[in-house]
């Protein structure tokens, strides 16, 4: 794949919307968005990565895994290493006994559901949760679980239908976070019925059904471009800097009070997916994403997520 210097520079900035978020800064009430910015990069990245190699009939699931795990759990058991003592020598034993049944869910891949049970992302315990912000790892990662065997399967058997099934995979997901994060409020007597909504802004927060839809934008990007001559044009300019307003829209007048993820997600979603189709070489977002600080940040963001919650 070719490299893309823009997309380590809007790592930068979704990384640094988070940290600024989690720090409680009031200019960047909607930082947390940042998360959903990373979700549609890892789409397009992965997506692009799998699709080039099984054209090539050179993709294997085996060596895909491991490069992820490569990828992931160095800084993740350094900052689990990092944080025990701390937590052994602060905490009250109920404290120390969620923590270590935290770890127990990050390392199975399953935070986002344990996270989930415990409390909801914007409540003040959560301030005591050092590792709450793997949900979003555990969701990439249960996306990196089981999307390339989806695709393997789409090429063996609908390759020429693989838009068509992302599209509606993605719509189906965006209309079950919009209609579950409301079920509640719009029809309280489904609560009295059924667990599963009694806590529904909840389930699609945490639960990857909530946040594919995200995740498919990027991979919807990376199909489309492949199929594209992408040329620097006016309007190569115009819709990239349009995409860069709308991510900086979500994180300056965003705030805890907006529902999310809902069709509200759509503004920072749609604002990253732009900048991956049109901030080619040579538009001025490309220029201002690959400035040479904000591409180190962007190198660096995964462990600069890693390490901030703990730290707070």
């Amino acid at each position: 794949m070719k490299y893309r210097s823009e997309i380590d520079g809007l790592r930068a900035i979704a990384v640094i919307a988070v940290i600024f978020f989690h720090a409680g800064f009031s200019l960047f009430p909607g930082g947390y968005v940042g998360v959903d910015v990373f979700f549609v990069i890892s789409g397009y990245l992965i997506a692009s990565l799998i699709f080039s190699e099984i054209e090539k009939n050179e993709f294997s699931l085996l060596k895909f895994y491991e490069r992820r795990i490569r990828r992931i759990f160095p800084a993740l058991f350094f900052i689990i290493l990092l944080t025990t003592p701390l937590a052994w020598f602060y905490f009250l034993p109920n404290e120390l006994q969620n923590y270590a049944k935290s770890i127990i869910s990050i390392l199975v891949f399953s935070s986002n559901f344990y996270f989930f049970s415990k409390s909801g992302y914007f409540e003040g315990v959560s301030d005591y949760q050092p590792l709450l912000h793997t949900w979003s790892l555990s969701i990439e990662e249960q996306f990196y679980l089981f999307f390339p065997i989806f695709v393997i399967f789409l090429y063996k058997f609908f390759k020429n239908y693989k838009l068509t099934i992302i599209l509606i995979l993605l719509f189906s997901s965006l209309l079950f976070t919009q209609l579950g994060g409301n079920l509640k409020t719009s029809y309280p007597f489904i609560e009295e019925k059924f667990f599963f909504f009694s806590q529904s802004i909840f389930t699609t927060f945490f639960f990857p059904f909530g946040r594919v839809w995200e995740i498919m934008f990027g991979v919807t990007a990376a199909i489309i471009l492949n199929r594209i001559n992408k040329q620097t044009n006016i309007k190569s300019n115009l819709l990239s800097f349009v995409g860069l307003a709308l991510i900086f829209y979500s994180i300056f007048y965003f705030d805890n009070h907006t529902p999310f993820p809902s069709f509200y997600t759509l503004v920072p979603v749609v604002g990253t997916t732009l900048i991956i189709f049109f901030a080619q070489k040579g538009t001025l977002v490309n220029i201002l994403l690959s400035n040479k600080q904000l591409v180190l940040i962007g190198l660096i963001s995964y462990s600069a997520y890693l390490i901030h919650q703990p730290l707070f």
